[in-house]
């Protein structure tokens, strides 16, 4: 049984974890179609630069400032981010689910948010910074001519005031505490990072060229309701979540970066079936583990306890160890 998680969990802090998520205006959704590449990297540098900004602030973290000899020191965030893109519709909604360790590590020391349990930073302040960033970019890449844009939006004044228009706007930031532990948030996270648009069991019906499914309609008290679509407009919907050839939509940030990155390495854990094998941790000799061999994409095992159940498993699977 693959278990992608375990990976993940080398590389994630033992805290609480905030669930951050950052958003665009509706207006902004068809420059983001057309631009798909180039719209997700100025959201993924945007809204990561904007958590990297406050959580590089000692005002946001349990620590007295006037004892720091650094007034400006440097403060790392452990975070990664998972693009998406759609809604229970189908519609273009593009956003990034961020998973943000509730400490900074500064040096060797582990910083404790100033508000704990309330909030990690404030989403007002946050959400106008990220605007302004986010912003930018758009406009930069505008005036590259790197944005493909429909006639109107060509020329630069009608440009100009459609991204004060935006500016105007509030801009929405989501974020609170919701995981309690590293476990917590892989398991959550892992429902998530390889979905589709839509699953199958959420399909109704395919007839007459029409198509029927269910969806939340979180506006309505969550209520599971019923949508028709034509069967283009269906594949139209489900087309424009498709995420441009070798896009990133998971990226990690921080702290997460400087562990050690474990690539091409499957981790499988073998259930017993018959007879009980209790192997014997070779650190602390407890026998109260699970049997796991963690192999690399040669096949050679690089970890793992070599207990007769293991052996005849690697027989069967013709993993190597050689080497």
């Amino acid at each position: 049984m693959l278990k992608h998680e375990s990976v993940r969990l080398q590389t994630t802090l033992d805290v609480p974890y905030y669930h951050a998520v950052f958003t665009v205006p509706n207006q902004l959704s068809e420059i983001g179609i057309y631009n798909q590449k180039i719209f997700y990297e100025i959201l993924f540098k945007s809204s990561s630069e904007t958590l990297k900004l406050f959580g590089n602030n000692l005002k946001w973290w349990d620590v007295d400032e006037a004892t720091c000899r650094d007034k400006t020191p440097k403060i790392d965030l452990a975070f990664f981010g998972i693009l998406h893109s759609w809604g229970q519709t189908l519609v273009y909604h593009p956003h990034i689910h961020f998973v943000v360790a509730g400490g900074g590590i500064m040096g060797n020391t582990l910083l404790q948010p100033k508000y704990k349990s309330k909030f990690l930073f404030p989403v007002r302040a946050m959400s106008k910074v990220f605007r302004g960033i986010f912003i930018a970019r758009v406009k930069k890449a505008y005036y590259d001519g790197s944005l493909k844009v429909h006639d109107e939006l060509k020329d630069p004044n009608y440009f100009e005031s459609y991204i004060d228009n935006l500016t105007s706007r509030k801009w929405v930031i989501y974020m609170k505490s919701q995981f309690k532990s590293c476990t917590n948030i892989v398991e959550y996270m892992a429902r998530y990072t390889h979905k589709s648009a839509i699953a199958n069991s959420r399909i109704v019906s395919i007839d007459n060229n029409t198509i029927r499914f269910k969806y939340k309609d979180y506006k309505d008290n969550s209520k599971t309701k019923t949508m028709k679509l034509s069967s283009d407009e269906f594949i139209k919907r489900f087309l424009y979540h498709i995420p441009p050839k070798r896009f990133f939509r998971i990226r990690y940030y921080g702290a997460i970066q400087r562990v050690k990155k474990m690539q091409n390495i499957k981790t499988i854990e073998i259930q017993p079936q018959h007879k009980k094998v209790k192997p014997t941790c070779k650190k602390c000799k407890c026998e109260d583990i699970q049997t796991v061999v963690v192999i690399d994409r040669y096949k050679k095992v690089v970890q793992g306890l070599m207990t007769p159940k293991i052996l005849t498993q690697k027989e069967e699977k013709s993993f190597d160890d050689s080497g």
